[in-house]
């Protein structure tokens, strides 16, 4: 069955599943279908999949260098970006709890991106 589904391209019962970003994009494509795309969205597919991938050679680059910077675990971005690959482990996403894995992400990675912390007031106010 693995064998058959990795030469369907279907990477069916493999503990990872492996493609390109496009690819990965078409994929994802119809977790967007709603009334106003009813084929779904590439870009916010795109949007999607940006949001839940870890880039690991950026990332590693970061850790050598002692850099500051975001350190996201597994489940909250369990896309693997190594090179022009993208790596998933299917059961990290099936086992997690998605919600939390999202809230997680937006708090405690997305508030520290650099143009967040630009248009925050607060930020702004402090650095007069």
């Amino acid at each position: 069955m693995a064998i058959q589904g990795l030469v369907d391209g279907m990477q069916i019962r493999f503990p990872l599943t492996w493609s390109d970003r496009d690819t990965k994009i078409d994929n994802v494509v119809g977790w967007t279908v709603t009334a106003e795309h009813p084929n779904g969205s590439k870009r916010i597919a795109a949007a999607v999949v940006d949001f839940w991938t870890n880039d690991w050679v950026k990332l590693a680059v970061q850790i050598r260098d002692s850099a500051s910077g975001l350190q996201p675990k597994l489940f909250e971005r369990p896309i693997l970006k190594m090179g022009q690959t993208l790596v998933q482990l299917p059961w990290v996403v099936g086992l997690q709890n998605n919600s939390t894995a999202a809230i997680n992400n937006l708090r405690r990675l997305g508030m520290r991106r650099g143009e967040v912390q630009k248009r925050n007031a607060t930020n702004r106010g402090e650095t007069w």
